[in-house]
């Protein structure tokens, strides 16, 4: 019902606090409103959400331009302060955004608003606006977030989309009634939504705001439903009546007696419905009463002449909002036992548009044919099960007693056909073999099913039932029955029953989930502190029952907060064998639906024990899966139980969560993580799968405290020699995924090696014990060597550290790595030619050294810069896999990215070896000749020739992707350090092969051959850059660029920036300018501000008291 309008304080603009808005389903009606209500210098920031229009409008400035009269007189352009591409982002913005204003379609049948809009609700404080058409749009969103303020507004406005996508036309008129949603509607359905206490206070203010900044006839009302309902006048007639007759607007309609008549008898029917549910609660400025022959008076003119947004919907293919404007109503009308007829026509003959209203029928009630129940002795008794109450299946009397009973029962049929005769098969347990041939209505709430269903039990006369059915006759309450699939036992709900009743699936009506968690939770209780010889059979059973039951969120709540979490953790902890899988498969499926929520946390520890003991498949893939989702998960605070007989949830051991725990646990076990990487040899993908998935999400999750431990260990173990082996071995669809995120997660690893700064030794202990080695490889202090000792390895200056910040830490320990392997693999070449004098004898830093030695020989223009080369070769490694950005785009696994520290050495030989052959005289030019053309053989090997034949490397490699591994998992099925051993031979093996491949590609071409193909290479480039169309092309594209450019930095420059003050001592520290170019383009404003975080909003243009004027052509 209606509350009192909260009384607030004049309104002080700019908002004392920032006000983010979330704009989701950027339709016309949305980008108007939300447009206006942005306002940066209000403190009112306004992002929206662009799915399908996202790429056309971030290429358009990022800007919607409304065409309207309504504001000011012109039209306008609207830049939301962010746009994203899908909510997920707009969730991992960092905003905690106030609301989220919904204005999509509402199509329940197809998708849940609240379920769209999930991804973003960070918090209770953000609320949820519904600016949408029909009545019970606010439901479905009110039950999923049912401590959030839920309100919805009505929206009287004519707007659409013109032409090209950002293009809004608005034809006029902006009133907005809004206000709380109070869940009045949710009582006849057996449910309930309470808002928060301060909802109407923030709805008030917001309402103001939206008026007073934006210039919107927003009016907040505190009883919403029944403006619904006058809208709903308008939505559910012209708009049908548009798409049956194809006459496109309100005004044709208008102008068509016999279509308008139609429309007015419609109208007269929901106003009267309307008045029926709504007494005495329609403000008397929209009560029609008399007036009802002139409607829809000027109404129609001030909408326009547009088509209906229905009739677009249908001509574009699109789901219609057939469901909540001509079904909910319908369905509402019925419950209240009133009528629409003309509206269930007009349903009736929208079959045809929307597939979701194919039910619908003329008829408002059916009487439901008579039934048979036949007891499993093979006496018979006649019944009918509905979905309405005993009462109206039983006259005054009628009871359980020998009393004959109605057969007959009548059910409103809503707009949703009426199903035909169904078995529906009682559950044995509980009604001994009963079985009633039943209808049921699957418009009505399954609550409303059940509830029938078990009053056409309780009213079955015994005297027409056997003596032994009916003695043992002993139904609960409605309230604690639910309906079942009765061959696979998945619960029956409001989404899924329409679907199991029409394929006339057999159910069965047994206790509620909440009734039945709570037995199960409490035998469970009882059975884990006996032996497990003792209590092992009958823990079985209930854990066999549990692994299904708590895939449902109902189940898996009510069985939490009776304490059967921590009874499932002690059975992991108590129970061996298929017992222990059991358990396990069952808290799977509990973490899936709760998280970390009634676990002790020590159940990390546990789960990591068994996965060092244990070997069994069934038992290995359940617990590491597990150990995933709680790395991923954040505990929940204890549930508290109001019953006093369930434990309390415990508070304690909750200081480790997520990576922090499994850390923990590994110190205990150090067994655990070689163990893992093992298992990613297993012969049973599923088991391969499970282990690598947890390591990606370990690997996602670590912490930077431990991150390069955890990564050292990983390289240690050779965890991507595994992880290649399994690319290379061939591996299932269902592994393609996880090894693409490995292969993410690795680039993101090198990545942050790249950007980590070469320090001195005393900050990076590990750095300066590399760059030592690398010069006692040098053996620098013998006579041959002359100049500085670092120019000497081959860098440029005597500051390394200084030159390797291009590169960073990966670069430094490429480099280390290629001087401590160098030259021990063996020596590949071109056919007949021999190897260099420097790789004839000990390998490794003496092999390093006697290069060195050989290139002080010649003259300094002529010597090799290794150390450089180094580093351009990290760079070209970094360029082709993308470890700059740090983000792999590849959709193709290519395991010679996990061994980049071999790849490199390869690559960098021949870098070496080219530059010999080159044997040039000039070091700048020779530089960069060496690179081109080994870059242009590293692509070859790796890449394969453009439209040539592949290189070995590619072949193996895609060879190994496509067929199904046919070898042996060495050392997968036993445990052990021999079965690791074998295990990490087997796959340093197969990758040492890859690198053999790789290193024949890259060694074996000729010299002459690598400059032939990179001068084909360019031949081709440039013959193609000069054809006419290819410049013609690039002249134009020139142009376009060079507009947009233009015009997007002019778009910022009128936007507006912070930038730092600098002055000939340095940057001012918390002292900022702000700047912003004049709307015509002819000055600059600007104002110096200090403070800190003063850069968090923009200043209005009153505020930038300086100006300096432009005469520079290009701000004409």
């Amino acid at each position: 019902m209606a509350q009192s309008a909260p009384a607030l304080p004049p309104l002080t603009l700019p908002n004392p606090t920032p006000i983010h808005v979330l704009l989701v389903g950027a339709g016309a009606i949305g980008v108007v409103y939300v447009s206006r209500l942005h306002s940066p210098a209000n403190n009112i920031f306004c992002s929206a959400v662009l799915r399908s229009e996202y790429n056309p409008v971030i290429k358009r400035g990022g800007t919607f331009t409304i065409l309207t009269k309504e504001f000011e007189g012109k039209d306008y352009d609207w830049e939301p302060h962010r746009i994203f591409n899908n909510v997920e982002a707009a969730g991992a913005a960092g905003i905690d955004w106030d609301f989220i204003v919904v204005g999509t379609k509402a199509i329940p049948e197809s998708f849940s608003c609240g379920e769209l809009v999930k991804p973003a609700v960070t918090s209770t404080k953000t609320g949820i606006i519904l600016i949408q058409n029909g009545v019970g749009v606010e439901r479905d969103t009110a039950l999923l977030f049912p401590n959030n303020l839920v309100s919805s507004a009505v929206a009287f406005m004519a707007a659409t989309r013109e032409g090209e996508p950002g293009i809004v036309k608005h034809f006029g008129v902006t009133t907005m009634p809004i206000g709380v949603y109070r869940g009045e509607d949710l009582t006849a359905l057996g449910k309930s939504y309470t808002p928060p206490t301060d909802g109407d206070e923030r709805i008030l203010h917001l309402s103001r705001l939206w008026k007073e900044v934006g210039g919107v006839s927003a009016r907040y009302v505190e009883d919403l439903q029944p403006a619904r309902w006058y809208k709903l006048l308008w939505n559910a007639s012209f708009g049908p009546i548009s798409v049956l007759t194809n006459v496109p607007s309100h005004p044709a309609i208008a102008a068509n007696p016999g279509l308008l008549q139609f429309a007015k008898d419609n109208v007269t029917d929901i106003w009267h419905v309307a008045e029926k549910l709504f007494p005495g609660r329609f403000p008397p400025k929209i009560r029609l009463g008399p007036s009802l022959e002139e409607w829809p008076g000027k109404g129609v003119s001030r909408v326009g002449d547009h088509k209906a947004s229905m009739l677009v919907d249908v001509e574009e293919c699109r789901d219609a909002e057939i469901e909540v404007i001509l079904g909910e109503p319908v369905r509402i009308a019925k419950r209240a036992g009133l009528e629409l007829p003309r509206l269930v026509h007009a349903a009736t003959f929208n079959v045809t548009v929307s597939p979701t209203i194919q039910e619908v029928v003329s008829n408002s009630s059916c009487v439901v044919g008579r039934g048979n129940s036949t007891a499993a002795t093979g006496t018979s008794a006649e019944s009918t099960a509905s979905a309405t109450s005993a009462e109206s299946a039983a006259p005054t009397g009628a009871g359980r007693g020998g009393v004959a009973v109605s057969n007959t029962t009548y059910i409103n049929s809503g707009l949703l056909e009426v199903g035909g005769v169904y078995n529906i098969t009682l559950n044995q347990t509980v009604y001994n073999g009963l079985k009633l041939d039943t209808t049921i209505d699957t418009s009505l709430p399954i609550a409303m099913v059940v509830r029938g269903l078990v009053a056409t039990v309780e009213l079955s006369s015994p005297s027409q039932t056997s003596p032994q059915v009916a003695s043992q006759i002993d139904i609960r309450a409605a309230n604690e029955m639910c309906l079942r699939m009765l061959e696979t036992d998945e619960l029956v709900t409001d989404e899924t029953l329409r679907n199991r009743v029409k394929d006339q699936d057999h159910l069965k009506l047994c206790p509620h989930p909440t009734i039945e968690a709570s037995d199960l939770a409490d035998r469970l209780r009882s059975l884990t502190g006996t032996p497990n010889g003792a209590g092992g059979p009958e823990a079985k059973r209930v854990l066999f029952v549990l692994q299904r039951y708590l895939k449902e969120p109902e189940f898996s709540s009510a069985f939490v907060a009776r304490g059967g979490a921590l009874a499932l953790q002690r059975c992991v902890s108590a129970f061996d064998g298929n017992t222990l899988a059991y358990a396990l498969q069952a808290m799977h499926n509990l973490v899936e639906q709760r998280g970390w929520e009634g676990l002790d946390g020590g159940v990390v520890e546990g789960l990591v024990t068994i996965l060092v003991r244990e070997e069994l498949t069934n038992i290995c893939r359940p617990a590491t899966s597990i150990l995933a989702k709680l790395v991923s998960s954040l505990p929940a605070a204890p549930t508290a139980s109001t019953d006093p007989s369930t434990p309390q949830q415990p508070a304690s051991n909750r200081e480790l969560t997520g990576f922090e725990a499994v850390n923990a646990a590994m110190a205990t076990q150090p067994a655990f993580l070689p163990t893992l990487v093992r298992r990613l040899s297993a012969p049973d993908p599923s088991m391969q799968l499970a282990s690598l998935h947890l390591l990606n999400v370990l690997l996602r999750h670590v912490s930077e405290s431990a991150r390069d431990d955890f990564a050292r260990l990983l390289d240690v173990l050779r965890c991507g020699a595994f992880v290649a082996r399994i690319a290379l071995s061939g591996c299932s669809e269902e592994l393609k995924p996880h090894l693409a995120e490995y292969q993410t997660l690795a680039v993101r690893e090198l990545h942050r090696k790249k950007k980590r700064a070469v320090v001195g030794d005393g900050q990076a202990p590990a750095q300066g014990i590399m760059m030592q080695e690398i010069l006692n490889a040098a053996s620098l202090n013998s006579p041959n060597f002359d100049g500085g000792k670092w120019k000497r390895v081959g860098f440029a200056t005597e500051n390394p550290r200084r030159e390797l910040s291009r590169v960073g830490e990966l670069g430094l320990e490429n480099f280390h790595n290629f001087v401590r392997t160098f030259g021990s693999q063996s020596y590949v070449g071109p056919p007949g030619v021999p190897p260099p004098s420097y790789l004839q004898g000990p390998s490794g830093p003496p092999a390093f050294s006697r290069l060195l030695v050989e290139q002080q020989q010649k003259a300094v223009e002529k010597r090799c810069p290794v150390a450089r080369g180094s580093m351009e070769v990290t760079e070209m490694l970094s360029d082709y896999w993308e470890v700059g950005t740090g983000y792999s785009t590849s959709t193709t696994f290519q395991p010679l990215l996990l061994a980049f520290d071999q790849v490199h050495a390869t690559t960098l030989e021949l870098w070496v070896r080219t530059w010999r052959d080159l044997d040039g005289s000039n070091v700048a030019e020779d530089f960069q000749k060496v690179s081109a053309m080994v870059r242009s053989q590293f692509k070859y090997s790796v890449g394969g020739a453009a439209g040539g034949t592949p290189s070995a490397t590619v072949s193996a490699v895609q060879q190994g992707s496509q067929q199904p591994s046919q070898q042996q998992h060495a050392g997968s099925g036993s445990s052990g350090p021999s079965a690791a051993a074998a295990a990490q031979q087997s796959a340093v093996a197969a990758v040492a092969g890859m690198i053999e491949r790789f290193r024949r590609d890259m060694l074996e071409v000729p010299y002459v051959v690598i400059r032939q193909r990179m001068l084909k290479e360019l031949e081709m480039e440039d013959g193609l850059m000069s054809k006419a169309a290819i410049k013609n092309l690039r002249d134009t594209l020139f142009k376009d660029s060079y507009q947009f450019v233009k015009q997007q930095r002019l778009s910022c420059l009128q936007a507006g920036s912070w930038f730092p003050v600098v002055t000939a001592k340095g940057r001012m520290k918390n002292t900022f300018r702000f700047y912003r170019l004049a709307a015509n383009k002819k000055a600059i404003h600007w104002a110096e501000f200090q403070g800190e975080g003063v850069t968090g909003r923009k200043p209005d243009m009153t505020e930038l008291g300086e100006k300096s004027t432009l005469v520079h052509e290009w701000c004409g």
